[in-house]
């Protein structure tokens, strides 16, 4: 919300100096924040009560993309609500992102403000292991495909 005021404010400074004033920034602004919104994909339902498909070190791995970097996934500590840890891409000197279960193979990591979704792909149904994973690091962007190295 401060980067919104002060992005308003900016422009409307910037209006001030250059003897315009006929724009309204806050309604501009909202409007452009409400058309975001719009964009957003709806999030399909949760199937409560589902528990992952395979055992929590079976989801552990380094997985990698190109150029986004390498996610490297842990088992969480017993004593941590979260099953899984996440070592995101860019972030390699600050805690783990605990991730939470949210459905079937789907988690989530709450990290600087942003809920970020990582679903888990496995190629062969009887496979042991995952091979990929996707990250959705920004709302309005696709997810980004990892696989594991």
């Amino acid at each position: 919300m401060s980067d919104f005021l002060a992005g308003s404010a900016v422009l409307d400074l910037a209006d001030r100096f250059f003897g315009t004033h006929d724009t309204d920034w806050v309604a501009a602004m909202d409007q452009g924040m409400a058309k975001l919104e719009k964009m957003k994909k709806p999030q399909p339902p949760v199937a409560k009560g589902t528990k992952p498909s395979r055992p929590l070190d079976s989801y552990a791995g380094s997985y990698l993309h190109k150029g986004a970097g390498t996610i490297k996934i842990s088992v969480a500590a017993s004593n941590q609500t979260a099953p899984l840890n996440a070592h995101l891409p860019g972030k390699a000197n600050t805690e783990p992102c605990p991730l939470a279960h949210k459905q079937y193979d789907s988690f989530e990591c709450s990290a600087d403000g942003y809920v970020i979704p990582v679903s888990f792909i496995a190629s062969d149904a009887s496979s042991q292991t995952f091979d990929k994973i996707n990250v959705q690091f920004e709302p309005a962007v696709m997810e980004t495909l990892f696989t594991r190295v």
